[in-house]
C-alpha cells in the first residue's frame, strides 16, 4: 500500500452535507478542505473490514487493499465503459461495478478471479450499499 502525505489532525473530522467539504480539527484551528482537489472519488470498507477499496472514477479504475494480508492488492480497470459506481457486495469477497451510463453491471470476484457482467442493468440512482447484516446478493438477467 502507498501514502500520500498526510494531513495533520488532532480532533475530529466532518463532512459537509453535500460532501464537497470536509473540516478537520488541528490543534485549536479549524481546516476545511475542497473535496474535489482529491484524486480519489469514493472508499468503502468491505463489511468485515478486511478490506478497503478506493475508486479512481477519473482513471476509470478501482484498487482494493486486504488489511490482513498486506502484500494483497487488487486492480480493476474497466477501460473505455468507465466506472459510475462501485460498492462490495455482501460477503465482502466481489466488488460491483456499474459503467458510465449504466450499460453494464459488472460483478469481480476477488476468490477466484472472475468477472459476470450483467447487461443494462435497472436502478436510476447508485445502487445502495448493501445492508450490513446480510451475507447474500441476488442479481437477475432476463435474456
Amino acid at each position: 500500500m502507498e501514502f500520500t502525505e498526510s494531513y495533520k489532525q488532532t480532533g475530529p473530522c466532518c463532512f459537509s452535507p453535500n460532501s464537497r467539504f470536509i473540516a478537520v480539527a488541528v490543534d485549536y484551528r479549524l481546516v476545511i478542505r475542497d473535496t474535489l482537489s482529491f484524486k480519489i472519488s469514493y472508499i468503502e470498507w468491505a463489511v468485515d473490514s478486511e478490506y478497503i477499496l478506493c475508486g479512481l472514477y477519473k482513471r476509470p479504475m478501482i484498487q482494493a487493499w486486504s488489511l490482513t494480508q498486506p502484500e494483497w492488492t487488487c486492480k480493476i480497470d474497466e477501460g473505455p465503459a468507465g466506472i459510475a459506481y462501485a460498492r462490495w457486495s455482501p460477503d465482502s469477497r466481489h466488488i460491483l461495478t456499474t459503467s458510465d451510463f449504466q450499460l453494464r453491471l459488472t460483478v469481480w470476484s476477488l476468490v477466484n478471479t472472475a468477472c459476470v457482467h450483467v447487461q443494462w442493468p435497472k436502478h436510476g440512482s447508485p445502487p445502495p450499499p448493501p445492508p450490513q447484516q446480510k451475507k447474500k446478493c441476488t442479481l437477475f438477467s432476463i435474456n
